[in-house]
């Protein structure tokens, strides 16, 4: 599925980190709507291809850290296009008393000390390149972190 992305780095990108969450036990379920994919091809703009990089690694981190803690592991990765924009979803089950309140502060984490920069990073990207958002769901079973990139 990972062939339909045109972009060689997003795509290598993806297939580690789709071993990495295989490798924590975690099974991976991945969708690319194979029509519309191929404008995904940001090898003009290193730039550009390094902030998606960096936010998707932060995103699928969080999802595997989170997926650990439930006995049927499962990480979903949607790639979509609709309306000229590509939307990346990562989705995972979460616990359900978590306090999403503070969720981009810089320093809050729901995990131990030391974490907690990773979507304050994210924030800082998407406040720094217009064609990049960031929408988060929450519903009564699922998390979802969708990265929108205008084309």
């Amino acid at each position: 599925k990972l062939n339909y992305i045109s972009s060689n780095g997003l795509r290598g990108f993806l297939y580690c980190k789709l071993c990495v969450i295989e490798e924590e036990g975690i099974t991976p379920k991945l969708y690319v709507n194979n029509s519309s994919t191929k404008s995904i091809n940001f090898s003009e703009d290193i730039n550009i291809q390094a902030k998606i990089c960096k936010i998707l690694g932060i995103y699928i981190d969080n999802a595997i850290d989170e997926a650990k803690k439930f006995p049927n592991k499962e990480i979903c990765i949607e790639i979509i296009e609709k309306n000229k924009n590509i939307t990346i979803k990562i989705m995972n089950k979460y616990i359900k008393n978590s306090n999403f309140d503070n969720l981009n502060s810089a320093g809050y984490s729901t995990k131990s000390k030391g974490h907690g920069f990773g979507l304050s990073i994210v924030r800082q990207i998407l406040e720094s390149d217009n064609r990049l958002k960031n929408t988060t769901r929450i519903n009564s079973q699922t998390f979802c972190q969708e990265l929108t990139i205008k084309l």
